[in-house]
């Protein structure tokens, strides 16, 4: 075999080898490519559920504030609606006392009047919380005058059952005074009704009292 003959197998053998290496680095770095390819797909999904779980966690806790919420507000809905309801009540109970107060200024209406203002307003003070704040300054006013209501038919009947002396001019405005009140307090109870209506109806109760 002469010298050419050899260097072409030598040659020959280089470029096989060549071959192979080229093969097995195109493999190999295919490999490595889909090695470093799943590895950041699975980083990738690894980071989506850790996403998923917090966004879930997140809507979890959302959901149960507003299930807890819910269930708070439907609770004081129906404990204002029975307090609105209950205080229409003991209103109306005072509208007709004061009535007959009016109509019959003795001691024995007198004293249920007083009873009757009292009760009221120890009603309206023990549920303050659940009463809006318009109605409750409103009412807790009408008491006062109420109290004035009170303190001028006490002092007729004293007048009248035991003598004791007034002026005359000061008797009239008395009972002038007596009227507006009594009046005013009709006022009053008219438009709390229609309030308290309103009211009610936003809760859900029905539409008369």
């Amino acid at each position: 075999m002469g010298i050419g003959q050899k260097l072409l197998e030598i040659l020959g053998v280089f470029g096989g080898i060549t071959s192979i290496i080229t093969i097995v680095s195109a493999w190999s770095g295919k490999v490595w490519a889909n090695k470093i390819l799943q590895d950041q797909m699975n980083n990738h999904n690894r980071a989506m559920a850790e996403i998923s779980a917090k966004l879930q966690k997140d809507i979890d806790q959302s959901k149960n504030q507003l299930d807890s919420l819910k269930e708070y507000s439907i609770r004081y809905s129906e404990h204002q609606f029975k307090l609105y309801t209950e205080l229409w009540n003991e209103l109306h109970s005072l509208m007709i006392i004061a009535d007959e107060l009016w109509d019959n200024t003795n001691q024995l209406n007198l004293k249920k009047f007083v009873i009757q203002l009292k009760q009221t307003t120890n009603q309206v003070k023990m549920n303050a919380l659940l009463i809006e704040k318009g109605h409750l300054s409103e009412l807790l006013n009408l008491f006062k005058e109420l109290g004035d209501y009170r303190l001028g038919k006490q002092t007729l009947i004293e007048y009248r059952d035991n003598g004791t002396y007034i002026d005359d001019m000061a008797i009239f405005q008395m009972i002038d005074h007596n009227l507006e009140l009594k009046e005013r307090f009709s006022k009053i109870l008219n438009r709390l009704e229609i309030e308290f209506r309103r009211q009610l109806k936003y809760y859900g109760g029905p539409s008369k009292l």
